[in-house]
């Protein structure tokens, strides 16, 4: 049985977890690269180039590869034909296929698209880091401890980017489960400033953010209305979840 592995903060680390996952899992084995992964203590030179890549505008660099290497029809013909080259010669390693996909733009009016960005910049880093050198760009390259900053980022941003995908829902009305996934949302963002110190103020911001939509929200009765309404919660989550008192103003 495996237990925790502890690696230090490389990303490279972060990719061979995520592809130990899916090795594991399919194979019937329970392991979660989170779960599973005991980070080693920083060393202050560490911590000290974390520092500096993040006075760096990383997200803003990810939007300029992203326009780079989608600036022509040519040019994304040209990226794929690097995953796809890459994946033959087992440019990555043996067993790392890269997806054949194009990067993604954000959008400021598009839920989660900064987020999909990031994530697709990392998810094909070693493909544009070949594309990059051959087209000679080298100034879109990340360090490594930029992309470390970016996988963290990255991580931060999966749990809003989840509710959002909750919330988000076509077909299910999803009112009620408004304020009971912002609470997990706080939840999960005050771990991770424990799991991830380093960026433990930036989250503080939206923690704030948060708390102070829901503060407005509770104030609000048709949150109350439709989670007393939902056959699913009634009253039964503002028992577990809310002081007495406001469970019984409710």
């Amino acid at each position: 049985q495996i237990g925790l592995i502890t690696m230090d903060n490389a990303s490279n680390n972060n990719t061979f977890m995520a592809q130990l996952e899916l090795t594991l899992v399919s194979e019937g084995i329970e392991f979660n690269r989170d779960g599973n992964h005991s980070w080693a203590l920083p060393t202050t030179l560490t911590l000290h180039r974390y520092a500096q890549s993040l006075t760096k505008d990383l997200v803003g660099t990810c939007r300029n590869l992203v326009s780079v290497c989608r600036a022509s029809g040519q040019r994304r013909k040209q990226f794929e034909d690097i995953i796809i080259e890459g994946n033959k010669k087992g440019f990555w390693n043996e067993k790392l296929s890269l997806p054949v996909l194009q990067l993604l733009r954000d959008c400021e009016t598009r839920w989660s698209s900064t987020h999909q960005m990031i994530h697709r910049v990392l998810q094909l880093y070693p493909a544009i880091h070949i594309f990059l050198l051959r087209s000679e760009q080298e100034e879109y390259l990340f360090t490594e401890d930029d992309l470390n900053v970016l996988y963290n980022i990255s991580h931060v941003l999966d749990i809003p980017h989840a509710a959002q995908e909750i919330l988000s829902a076509e077909h299910t009305p999803t009112l009620s489960l408004a304020l009971p996934t912002y609470e997990i949302v706080l939840d999960k963002w005050r771990e991770l400033q424990g799991t991830i110190p380093e960026l433990s103020y930036y989250i503080g911001v939206g923690i704030s953010k948060i708390e102070e939509y829901i503060s407005l929200a509770r104030n609000t009765r048709i949150y109350t209305h439709a989670m007393a309404l939902n056959p699913a919660m009634k009253f039964q989550w503002m028992k577990d979840h809310w002081p007495i008192e406001r469970v019984s103003e409710a």
